[in-house]
């Protein structure tokens, strides 16, 4: 059985940094669930782990019933097509950066989840005041977690999460 290994954590937590060298490690044992979203693109890394698309076509899709899930987050539509899910998921375990509310709506669908809690150790300021508000919100939401892992932003701290993660993933088989 293959899984969605959803990393949640507040914005600025590293989660992206944290898939990106968990990525490298475990090289093709591993793919990303990709986000379809209507935000706006903030850097080439963002390829990786979104589809960036207009509101319309976001709507479009969900109109077609196209997602497993659709939630908003600091004004921004994200949803994850079920195309996409179902035909990646029949192949390997699937990483993605997901909020609270995108996790229960996977477990809900039935999905095989996996909940990975990543808990900043030295927080990154924050980008603006609605990703905190988002945040604080976000907190609402209680969630089984099956791995908590400290992330520092010192020296090692990244590497050191990443470890964690590849093992708890490589557990898994």
């Amino acid at each position: 059985m293959h899984y969605i290994i959803c990393l949640v954590g507040p914005s600025g937590s590293g989660k992206s940094a944290i898939m990106s060298e968990t990525m490298k490690a475990l090289g093709d044992k591993i793919g990303v669930l990709r986000s379809t979203t209507t935000r706006p693109r903030r850097s080439a890394e963002d390829d990786i782990f979104y589809r960036l698309i207009s509101k319309e076509e976001f709507d479009a899709i969900h109109a077609q019933k196209g997602f497993a899930d659709r939630v908003e987050y600091a004004g921004n539509l994200y949803g994850f097509e079920f195309a996409e899910l179902d035909s990646k998921l029949k192949q390997q375990h699937l990483l993605s950066a997901v909020i609270e509310e995108g996790v229960t709506t996977l477990i809900n669908a039935k999905y095989p989840v996996k909940i990975v809690k990543i808990i900043p150790k030295m927080q990154k300021v924050y980008r603006g005041i609605d990703r905190l508000e988002e945040d604080l919100k976000r907190a609402e939401f209680v969630l089984d977690y099956d791995l908590e892992i400290q992330n520092s932003f010192a020296a090692g701290g990244l590497e050191k999460a990443t470890k964690q993660l590849v093992d708890f993933i490589e557990k898994l088989g």
